[in-house]
């Protein structure tokens, strides 16, 4: 299998949306379209264009609403539907570690 060895992330060129219990006041919210959006304000927050975004690898624990193509919409609404973005979708266990870039670079991803 093919291993990435320079594959890295800039520092202050990463987001992810931040957790949150969901029995609160953000139930009915649904959480793919409150994640593209919050990371679309955090772009324009620091000035950065959303289309340099080349691919999206999008995380989930919990079905939702539109879940099936959940990793296209969120695309769609990072980038106001200006590009096309391709994604991967990744499920989850709730009390699995996090990938992380080495796991990914291992994968081949």
């Amino acid at each position: 299998m093919k291993s990435y060895t320079k594959a890295y992330i800039p520092y202050g060129g990463y987001y992810s949306t931040p957790f949150c219990r969901w029995q609160g006041s953000m139930q009915y919210d649904n959480a793919i379209t409150l994640g593209a959006n919050t990371a679309r304000r955090w772009f324009l927050e620091k000035k950065i264009d959303p289309t340099i975004i080349g691919y999206l690898f999008f995380g989930t624990t919990v079905a939702q609403h539109h879940w099936f193509y959940a990793h296209q919409w969120s695309g769609s609404i990072l980038t106001d539907d200006k590009k096309y973005v391709p994604g991967l979708f990744i499920s989850v266990r709730v009390n699995t570690p996090p990938l992380g870039a080495k796991g990914f670079a291992r994968c081949g991803l």
